[in-house]
């Protein structure tokens, strides 16, 4: 080593600037290489990697953005999906109303069936139904009857009723604006709680339920044990008129002939051409 250091001292001058100058440039290539090379490539990956996070970051919060937006629209999406689910009837609805239908076909003509939009309650819906009927006078009425021995619960809230010319004779027409309730099944609840609760929301006159009659009216303007007592003198008035309907004889043969004006208990004017019967109820047994 000695040795080395004392030929490069007799060098020239010269000579040793351009040692030194390779020794230089040797180092450098020798830390460029080794130290810097490597030392480089990682700041960049380093950077890339930083530029990654940032679109990461920016693409997460887009994405946060357009979820609390979707959020909102599925709430609002819900909410009239609920609205627009409530105006149309569910497949069971549909069966019902065919088959209140099909009922009155059973006795005459349908002219005109309209169902309108369901009412959803707890545990029942109710389903408005407008019908128009075509056919004899009797055989309606025999439906009205054979309407209230049914197991469904009905409500006939209006019931007008007249004789239409049509191809130059006279038909009986009576249009109906009724009620059907239907149950909704589900394990939750209990028919008989299911009945309670219909019959309290019918004797409330909740709409769409049936008009106040004349008896309800005067009910309501008598306060404390008077309101009760009137309550369930209605309630025994009720059930005899339905028994005295229900032990009448179904054979048309037996029945003397009606008039066309009274029926069975169901009595209107003399003038019967067109007139409104309003607060008419069938329930059902």
């Amino acid at each position: 080593m000695m040795e080395l250091i004392e030929k490069i001292r007799n060098l020239s001058q010269r000579e040793q600037k351009i040692i030194s100058t390779a020794v230089l440039f040797l180092v450098f290539i020798l830390f460029y290489y080794f130290l810097w090379e490597n030392q480089f490539s990682r700041l960049n990956n380093l950077r890339k990697q930083m530029g990654n996070l940032e679109n990461i970051i920016a693409q997460g919060k887009s994405v946060e953005y357009k979820a609390v937006q979707m959020k909102s629209e599925l709430e609002y999406l819900r909410k009239r999906y609920g609205q627009i689910s409530d105006r149309f009837l569910s497949s069971s609805d549909k069966g019902a109303v065919l088959e209140i239908a099909d009922f009155f076909e059973r006795y005459g003509t349908i002219s005109s069936f309209q169902p309108g939009e369901a009412v959803k309650r707890k545990g029942y819906n109710i389903l408005p139904i407008s019908i128009v009927y075509e056919g004899y006078y009797e055989d309606f009425l025999d439906a009205l009857k054979k309407l209230e021995s049914g197991e469904r619960i009905v409500d006939v809230e209006n019931i007008k009723i007249e004789y239409r010319e049509k191809n130059g004779s006279q038909i009986f027409t009576a249009e109906l604006k009724l009620y059907l309730y239907q149950l909704i099944n589900e394990r939750n609840f209990i028919a008989a709680e299911l009945n309670e609760n219909i019959q309290e929301s019918v004797k409330a006159n909740t709409e769409p339920f049936r008009p106040k009659t004349k008896s309800e009216v005067q009910t309501q303007k008598v306060g404390g044990e008077s309101s009760k007592d009137n309550k369930l003198d209605n309630q025994a008035a009720d059930k005899a008129d339905s028994t005295n309907v229900k032990k009448q004889p179904n054979d048309k043969k037996a029945q003397k002939p009606a008039s066309a004006n009274q029926h069975n208990g169901y009595s209107f004017s003399n003038n019967a051409k067109e007139n409104d019967y309003q607060g008419y109820s069938f329930p059902t047994n």
